[in-house]
């Protein structure tokens, strides 16, 4: 009796660890099915991008030494220190300003704002949501003598830094005066920190931590948009002004030494990639990308829209807007030699050759070629 129970005891422990043998090879496969998915959809999309930017490519490269379309040209920023003349003493204003106080042959014109002569500094009183500039004020604490512009509204008399507030001026507190440096309208540095200064609205400034503070620079095109920064440990990236961190900011893989900021100040490039909003556009030729005029973009494998789409088969090298006479003034037409775009559509039969733009009615612009009328992207008649 007790032969059969033993035996019978073996035989279930043996189906016992049949069946666990059995789920675990199930649990197994099911794993291995699951990467193996996994692989295979990793390998198809990485398939599909590539296949998009040969589609976009054609795989041949176009380099242009003499593009129709020229590149767009970075708007010149204008600092108020270079507007005005020197020797020009006296403030704009819809009526006339007598500055009782001043001297008039030993007086210098600082920027926009602000004049000095050898007894005071005086600024101008300005409202930006106003057209009110008729006052003007004595800064007190100021020593003309070696009171100077820092750019962007600050300035420094060796005692003191100065921000113009407009209606009124403010002394910028807990700064070291001799290594001051001014980096943008909200960015500045000493030898101690890196700050941001909101003056016209808060009364003191904000101190960044974690960056290299003598590497660290502004990013910027010639329009002082402040979104992209740089030290000697990497890029950054901060699209609201404020205060920021290194570990919340950084571009990751971009080039600290060719890192430049494209006309378009959202956009910037270095010598490996181009980014947008901080992040890498991929499928884009670095070296060779521009901004045009219009939304588009250019390098030199094809033609982008403002979304970086490659218009198919476009032509880098030949394409042109079309009636373009400034921003505010464009037909929103452009053609190469292969085909013609309104916008980001190609104007299906539209012979490039032979396309011109023209005002149809009520400023409304349209198009021709030899053989029919366009309006839009639609043919219209004959």
């Amino acid at each position: 009796m007790k032969y059969y129970q033993a035996l019978n005891s073996r035989k279930k422990l043996v189906q016992w660890k049949v069946i666990n043998l059995r789920k675990n090879q199930i649990l197994i496969i099911s794993f291995i099915v699951i990467a193996v998915t996994f692989a295979l959809a990793r390998l198809s999309q990485e398939k599909e991008v590539s296949n998009i930017q040969n589609q976009a490519f054609n795989q041949v490269l176009n380099v242009c030494d003499n593009p129709k379309q020229k590149a767009t040209d970075d708007d010149t920023y204008m600092d108020d220190d270079s507007s005005y003349q020197k020797s020009n003493c006296s403030f704009s204003s819809y009526e006339p300003i007598t500055i009782s106080e001043l001297d008039k042959i030993s007086c210098v014109r600082i920027s926009k704002y602000l004049i000095k002569d050898k007894n005071y500094v005086y600024k101008q009183q300005y409202d930006p949501g106003s057209s009110d500039y008729s006052s003007y004020i004595i800064l007190k604490e100021a020593t003309p003598r070696t009171f100077r512009s820092l750019k962007y509204g600050y300035y420094t008399d060796d005692n003191h830094v100065f921000y113009d507030a407009g209606e009124s001026y403010k002394i910028v507190k807990n700064v070291d005066i001799l290594s001051i440096h001014v980096l943008s309208t909200h960015y500045l540095k000493d030898k101690n920190n890196i700050y941001f200064s909101q003056l016209y609205r808060q009364e003191e400034i904000k101190p960044l931590t974690g960056f290299d503070i003598d590497t660290f620079v502004v990013v910027q095109n010639n329009s002082n948009h402040e979104q992209y920064f740089k030290d000697l440990n990497g890029v950054y990236y901060n699209e609201r002004l404020g205060v920021f961190s290194p570990d919340t900011s950084k571009v990751n893989d971009a080039d600290s030494d060719s890192f430049v900021v494209m006309p378009q100040y959202l956009l910037a490039k270095d010598k490996k990639n181009v980014y947008y909003k901080g992040e890498i556009v991929p499928h884009l030729n670095a070296l060779t990308f521009e901004v045009l005029d219009g939304g588009y973009y250019r390098d030199s494998y094809s033609i982008y829209t403002g979304n970086f789409a490659p218009l198919q088969n476009s032509d880098p090298c030949s394409f042109e807007l079309v009636g373009y006479k400034g921003k505010y003034e464009w037909s929103e037409y452009a053609k190469d030699t292969n085909q013609v775009y309104y916008r980001d559509s190609i104007v299906e039969g539209a012979d490039p050759l032979t396309f011109q733009a023209k005002i149809l009615k009520d400023g409304i612009y349209g198009g021709f070629d030899k053989n029919y009328q366009y309006q839009g992207k639609f043919r219209v008649k004959k």
